[in-house]
């Protein structure tokens, strides 16, 4: 099962909470003492950076079993100034405020995958470590595809409404985005039913995993879902949406919107549709919820569709959040 956390860093308190959140992901995967301290100074030095250099800086942690591995992904966001050069900001001896200037070298040395992605709008980390896992894994199924997301509470909400989640299909992989309708308690706990239902119903496509959410949240103030199966047997992605869930395909040479019906999940729909698209290799999965704006365009980013998910997922967060909503937003590449 994915578990998801994120932060906004604001002062140094913020950076021992987002270590302890990492060190309490690292143990839910059932890591050994040294992984464990391996991601927390991964962490720490992520948050440790946003603090010192960069303005309206974020993390977001994921972490879940994969196969006998454990897999755990940070990404760090912030709104600038940038690098310059970061290459230079890799090496270790680099430093504008006068540190030792081996924060982001031995985030690189400590990850299995990382990227960065930079420009004057700001930088985008992603680091994702993995390791065996024990009986954390043991019986999980390795996903077919990288994952890729973040989640982050309206600023003053204690909790967000928005969620999502993925599972292995026999297919290949189901994704989930969900919008709790309204902010707080009542939003978030709308969204926690439809995960739920999603990992747990005997439902076998999307428009069945629909169903399923609509009438598990009846009872609720309902929510905004969309699901989508990448097949990459059948090279298709199959999706089913209602509300203001935003989805599309890019890369790959053509860029494409999924449709997503009208409707509330929780008040018995009944225009739950299912769209057949193309997937080719190179192609990226990219949904979220209306706390993004889906008024952009891919060739904004004409370098950003071959990088890592996680670093997909927050340059489309960074420049796209209006800031004034809960927002979720999930980035799907084949491994």
């Amino acid at each position: 099962m994915m578990h998801s956390s994120a932060f906004r860093l604001g002062d140094r308190s913020n950076v021992a909470e987002v270590r302890r959140a990492v060190r309490e992901h690292a143990a839910r995967l059932g890591w050994g003492e040294k992984p464990r301290a391996d991601a927390e100074i991964v962490a720490t030095e992520l948050a440790t950076n946003l603090l010192k250099h960069a303005r309206d800086g974020v993390i977001a942690i994921t972490s879940h079993p994969d196969g006998r591995n454990g897999v755990l992904a940070l990404v760090s966001v912030d709104r600038g100034p940038g690098m310059s050069d970061v290459e230079q900001c890799l090496r270790d001896g680099f430093s504008t405020r006068g540190s030792p200037g081996t924060g982001l070298g031995a985030v690189r040395r400590l990850s299995q995958r990382f990227d960065v992605f930079s420009d004057p709008s700001g930088t985008v980390v992603a680091a994702e470590l993995e390791h065996t896992s024990g009986t954390a894994g043991a019986d999980a199924q390795p996903l077919p595809f990288r994952v890729g997301a973040l989640s982050l509470a309206k600023e003053g909400e204690p909790v967000s409404g928005d969620g999502w989640a993925c599972r292995a299909h026999r297919r290949g992989l189901a994704v989930l985005v969900c919008d709790g309708l309204g902010h707080g308690v009542e939003a978030c706990a709308a969204t926690a039913r439809a995960i739920d239902e999603f990992l747990d119903g005997g439902w076998d496509t999307p428009k069945e995993a629909l169903a399923g959410i609509d009438a598990t949240l009846k009872s609720s103030r309902g929510a905004a879902a969309a699901v989508a199966l990448v097949d990459p047997e059948a090279k298709s992605v199959t999706y089913c949406g209602i509300g203001n869930i935003a989805a599309g395909i890019f890369g790959a040479g053509r860029d494409r919107r999924l449709v997503s019906m009208n409707g509330i999940l929780g008040g018995g729909s009944h225009r739950l549709t299912e769209f057949q698209y193309e997937w080719s290799e190179g192609s990226v999965l990219l949904v979220h919820s209306d706390g993004v704006s889906a008024r952009w365009q891919a060739r904004r980013w004409p370098a950003l569709w071959s990088r890592h998910p996680a670093a997909i997922a927050g340059v489309v967060y960074r420049d796209c959040a209006r800031g004034t909503d809960d927002a979720v937003i999930v980035a799907v590449t084949g491994k």
